[in-house]
């Protein structure tokens, strides 16, 4: 029973889930039983199975990977809705533009809060949260879906090591503005050189084959006892991207005919740049904080919170969907010049093919970020004038042009 609303307690600045409701601000020491480690569910937990692609749920007796309802049901409830009528894509250029990481305290006269209570603890079946989200609108169901993200802790997939400079090193709207790129080479970055659109196109391909290649083994091949977590992460980000997709088919129709281009966010940014840019980074405004970590960090560090952004953003821009889902053979989304087996040295597929061979880099290799083991967890992160261990930075090479065109 949620506890009454007076004139403590509850605020209106809380109500994240865009009812006009008061909520209580959350508090880690009365709150921490909200958090979920889907790992950790019971065996009897209901789940619904989809194909190794994402596309549809697959029959029980069919094989196929498992997601658990409370995560598949509501998102999925979204996906065949705006499918249906796809005007409703744009409840994306309706995110607040916020980051939230903690859960958001109950309120039974919220029916986003209602929505999350009764799928979190009633719901058997994918007809079962159908039925409980049928009356709400767009937003509101995307509310209910991030509302459970919130909860979930630790976060899926972590960022560490060498993994943190090679996501530092390329920021895909940069080469829509400006002329200067490197290519990726081992662990570094090769000599800036002046580029052509078509030769720049070619570039950032050959970082986007490398970029697929990591974010796919970081979601197939973590730490077991975060796997499930780990598939969830993925099925959350697929969904995501088509809902991106979707929107951006709107919002820029002339790039429609082929969305799953790896050209297709990159070309929507340089049409319409800024527009594009806040579309997308809305996004990664509400998935970097609930899906990404870095592990031993306090997570609200200043630098931390950048680099997951910069992480978040390339997961997203380079527009590959098969990068997020355990069962595709990333191998075969690479893009190859027509003399790839002829001359493999000398193909964009390079960097995707050096860092299969070393995916996480040496052990001797150094982050951008360390932090001290032992440092707290997200939920009891220090104050600002705790002596507590701080964090340690290492300043990449990653540029994020737009701080120079908007000056901050």
């Amino acid at each position: 029973m949620t506890q009454e609303v007076g004139s403590t307690g509850y605020d209106l600045r809380f109500d994240r889930h865009r009812c006009g409701i008061p909520h209580e601000k959350f508090d880690p020491q009365r709150h921490e039983d909200m958090y979920i480690n889907l790992d950790r569910l019971p065996n009897t937990a209901p789940i619904m199975r989809f194909d190794k692609f994402f596309i549809k749920p697959a029959n029980s007796n069919e094989e196929g990977i498992d997601i658990p309802l409370i995560i598949a049901g509501p998102i999925y409830a979204l996906s065949e809705l705006i499918w249906e009528e796809e005007e409703l894509f744009t409840f994306i250029e309706n995110l607040d533009g916020c980051s939230y990481r903690n859960p958001q305290p109950y309120n039974e006269e919220c029916p986003v809060c209602k929505a999350v209570h009764l799928i979190l603890t009633t719901c058997t079946t994918y007809e079962d949260c159908k039925q409980v989200l049928k009356d709400l609108k767009p937003l509101l169901i995307y509310q209910v879906c991030h509302e459970i993200w919130c909860r979930l802790l630790p976060q899926p997939i972590a960022i560490e090591g060498i993994v943190q400079n090679r996501f530092d090193a390329f920021v895909y709207s940069y080469i829509t503005r400006f002329y200067d790129m490197s290519r990726p080479l081992g662990d570094k970055a090769g000599p800036t050189k002046t580029l052509s659109w078509p030769e720049r196109r070619e570039v950032m391909l050959e970082w986007t084959n490398g970029y697929a290649f990591q974010t796919h083994y970081l979601i197939s091949k973590g730490p077991e006892n975060s796997k499930i977590q780990r598939i969830a992460a993925g099925f959350i980000l697929t969904f995501m991207l088509r809902f991106l997709r979707g929107y951006t088919t709107l919002s820029v129709p002339e790039l429609s005919t082929n969305p799953n281009s790896p050209y297709f966010l990159l070309d929507a940014i340089k049409a319409t740049y800024e527009k594009q840019l806040n579309i997308i980074d809305g996004v990664v405004l509400h998935l970097y904080p609930v899906l990404l970590f870095i592990p031993n960090c306090d997570q609200t560090e200043a630098e931390v919170k950048k680099l997951l952004k910069d992480v978040m953003r390339i997961m997203l821009t380079m527009n590959v969907q098969e990068a997020f889902m355990p069962g595709a053979d990333i191998q075969q989304y690479y893009t190859h010049i027509k003399a790839c087996e002829l001359h493999p040295g000398m193909c964009i597929c390079r960097w995707a093919k050096y860092l299969e061979s070393n995916p996480r880099g040496s052990p001797d290799d150094v982050g951008m970020i360390t932090c001290p083991q032992g440092s707290t967890s997200l939920s009891q992160a220090p104050g600002p004038n705790r002596d507590e261990g701080r964090v340690y930075i290492r300043r990449g090479k990653g540029i994020d042009i737009r701080a120079i065109l908007r000056g901050f």
